[in-house]
């Protein structure tokens, strides 16, 4: 569902009531402050069915209802809460429950992509029970939210193995430096040799003919040391850990 036109904050009744710190411990400023915003027809009984987003990044003009608006035009929006309380870095955050969502992954795109003034919301999946506890306590504890660990193994062919023991490991002298590499050895009338990045630190080195690599070395070795700090045999042990990436920014004025 694309994005539609709102007030931010408005207070138009669009079938939603606000509660504000229904806690009889007076002395808990925190639950006294408890923002939270929520249609008039919700049903705890149908919990099970909503699906949970743990908010960050929204304007600190927006309380719960302007951030109940504003999620109206994008799904059916139960309820919105947003404690006192902020996380350790200092920033505000909050939950917003929405029923009927087929493609939560989707949905969470979506709404990670709603753009507020010159903020950028982050929303990310979250459990009933990261909301709960925002609920009772004002504070929130959302492990690895998004973010899972992936291990990847990969089982080399024999005469991959062969090849790679006969080649070279070259370490750049700067980052990013590998995506570029081959096409100055080909400047230099330099055919004879392959040079696969692995990241952007590690270049694979290949000689089409045996001891070319060392060769090239031996006999241009101030031209090589404008590229590599180290040139060492390759290694099962050889692997790069960075990649250059294009980042997309948004909300820059």
């Amino acid at each position: 569902m694309g994005p539609a036109p709102f007030n931010m904050g408005e207070d138009d009744d669009q079938g939603w009531k606000m509660v504000r710190g229904r806690n009889n411990k007076r002395n808990d400023s925190t639950q006294h402050n408890m923002d939270i915003a929520t249609t008039r027809d919700f049903n705890k009984e149908n919990i099970n069915t909503l699906t949970t987003f743990f908010l960050t990044n929204f304007p600190d003009s927006f309380g719960a209802r302007a951030m109940f608006n504003a999620f109206h035009h994008y799904g059916e929006v139960k309820d919105v809460v947003i404690p006192a309380k902020r996380d350790k870095g200092g920033k505000r955050f909050g939950f917003a429950r929405f029923d009927r969502v087929v493609d939560s992954r989707e949905f969470e795109h979506t709404l990670d992509q709603i753009i507020i003034g010159r903020d950028k919301i982050s929303a990310k999946i979250a459990g009933e029970n990261s909301y709960a506890q925002a609920v009772r306590t004002g504070e929130a504890t959302i492990k690895g939210a998004g973010q899972k660990r992936c291990v990847v193994t990969y089982e080399a062919e024999q005469d991959d193995l062969l090849r790679w023991k006969k080649a070279y490991v070259g370490v750049v002298v700067n980052p990013g430096m590998t995506y570029n590499i081959q096409n100055a050895f080909h400047s230099q009338g330099y055919f004879g040799v392959k040079v696969t990045p692995l990241g952007s630190n590690l270049a694979l080195l290949e000689g089409q003919e045996e001891g070319e690599v060392q060769a090239l070395i031996d006999d241009v070795k101030d031209w090589m040391d404008q590229w590599f700090r180290e040139i060492r045999p390759w290694s099962p042990k050889d692997v790069d850990v960075d990649r250059v990436a294009w980042l997309r920014i948004y909300g820059i004025p």
